[in-house]
């Protein structure tokens, strides 16, 4: 928070900093209260999980501002994808080198879970040449730990919560952010939670969540108070 509010000193005259899931919520919630009424209110009583870049944050949400022990950042994120498909692309063919910005462009178009639909097979520059690579096994290995390492620390999460609050987080987990693309992600994700040990287990992806954040986050703007405001 303090990084953010040095980078925002002298670009705005004031902040108010907010998680990105409590934003997404924000947004999704009028669409979601005219569809299904209280019920289908996000930030009623809901589990976020945020697959961004270079962090994932998880936040419970229960119908009021998430407080600290409602969130747990974690560095394992879309960068850790890219780098652990370099590796494992190095891994399997020594002489394959893929630069950052191409380990990010194969990742954003193939990136998955569980068994793919169809093989990862791709041409990439070696030698000034193009060569066919496999790289289902590499992709599918990155993207696994990651999203593992989100559904355990998401499980310590929710057994942390009120046991009155736990059957409905399970049922209303919600991922966001660019990770959420990740092609069977809920079905992965919903899995991996039953083979934990929980039940009714029920996981939605967010189509285009970075508009709902931008939505949400005008939304928050128009409700601060006066004096909620952090001068910079």
């Amino acid at each position: 928070r303090l990084e953010i509010r040095r980078a925002a000193d002298g670009v705005f005259e004031r902040v108010f900093i907010a998680p990105v899931p409590f934003l997404c919520a924000l947004a999704l919630r009028e669409v979601a209260r005219s569809a299904e009424g209280a019920r289908g209110d996000p930030l009623r009583q809901a589990l976020f999980l945020d697959l961004g870049a270079g962090t994932t944050d998880l936040c419970i949400l229960r119908g009021y501002y998430p407080g600290p022990e409602d969130q747990v950042r974690l560095a394992a994120a879309g960068d850790e994808i890219d780098r652990l498909l370099v590796e494992g692309t190095q891994a399997r063919y020594p002489d394959v080198k893929l630069s950052p910005v191409a380990a990010t462009d194969l990742k954003e178009a193939h990136a998955f879970v569980g068994e793919p639909s169809a093989p990862v097979r791709v041409d990439v520059m070696v030698g000034g040449r193009p060569r066919p690579v496999d790289l289902t096994g590499a992709l599918r290995n990155a993207c696994q730990a990651v999203v593992d390492a989100t559904v355990e620390a998401a499980a310590l999460l929710v057994a942390s919560a009120d046991p009155d609050l736990v059957a409905r987080l399970l049922e209303n987990i919600v991922c966001t952010g660019g990770g959420s693309r990740i092609r069977n992600l809920a079905p992965y994700v919903e899995a991996a939670f039953v083979a934990r040990g929980f039940e009714g287990v029920r996981v939605r992806v967010v189509e285009e969540s970075k508009k709902a954040v931008a939505r949400g986050a005008r939304m928050l703007a128009a409700r601060v108070g006066e004096g909620e405001w952090q001068v910079t």
